[in-house]
């Protein structure tokens, strides 16, 4: 219950989130691209002739723009953009689910896409269990977490108080083992700071946005993880 009840605040939280005015997210095709070229090293080619899903797509997820032979958002909320956005896959189907549950048949997917979700989840080994079971053998995962330093795991539950979005605050390494665990294998991974420059030129460009913002930029770092399903013996 004590989950639950997390998780149901955390999306309480992502609704008012999405709702602002004007809020910021990746809302192109062109940003998306260059987002996936950036930190996975990839383009749209890549999903072309390809199943794929967005795990926890929300109103503006890369699913609404790339073109594949079949796609799918899913999300536990209902976003009316899903059917405004002009996307190149005119064809994506929305389901409202969770993670934990997918209404799915196993080994339907090649590729999984998981942004910013995974700390969001009410039971995030769970989702990790149905990502493998959806995808194909040898199937792809390509995921994002924001993750803090392991040194501040000790402070966590601050990390709860300040930021309602997120039921989990992961460090680097708790994110490597619930991939590996789960019988996938990491082929690429990478980390990149939230903010920009060290740690004084972080510090004073965060001075002029909100606290939660400050905090973000530095305490907190993303981490890029493609990862491929393990071939059965």
């Amino acid at each position: 219950m004590r989950h639950l009840n997390r998780w149901l605040k955390a999306r309480d939280s992502e609704k008012d989130f999405w709702s602002q005015k004007d809020v910021k997210a990746i809302k192109t095709a062109v940003k998306w691209e260059n987002f996936l070229k950036k930190n996975f090293g990839l383009t749209f080619n890549f999903f072309l002739s390809k199943n794929i899903i967005e795990v926890g797509c929300g109103p503006y997820g890369m699913i609404h723009f790339v073109d594949s032979h079949a796609s799918v958002g899913m999300d536990p909320l209902l976003f009316d953009t899903w059917h405004d956005l002009g996307k190149v896959n005119a064809s994506t189907i929305h389901i409202v689910a969770i993670g934990e549950c997918l209404p799915f048949r196993d080994d339907v997917f090649d590729v999984c896409i998981c942004f910013n979700v995974l700390d969001h989840s009410m039971f995030p080994s769970g989702v990790m269990r149905e990502i493998v079971r959806i995808l194909k053998p040898a199937g792809e995962l390509l995921l994002w977490v924001n993750v803090i330093y392991g040194s501040l795991k000790v402070i966590a539950p601050l990390f709860n108080w300040i930021d309602k979005c997120h039921p989990y605050h992961f460090t680097f390494q708790e994110v490597f083992s619930l991939v590996t665990r789960n019988a996938l294998e990491v082929t690429s991974i990478d980390k990149k700071n939230i903010g920009t420059g060290n740690f004084i030129q972080r510090f004073h460009g965060s001075l002029h946005v909100s606290f939660k913002l400050a905090v973000d930029c530095l305490l907190v770092f993303n981490m890029f993880v493609r990862a491929r399903k393990r071939q059965k013996s």
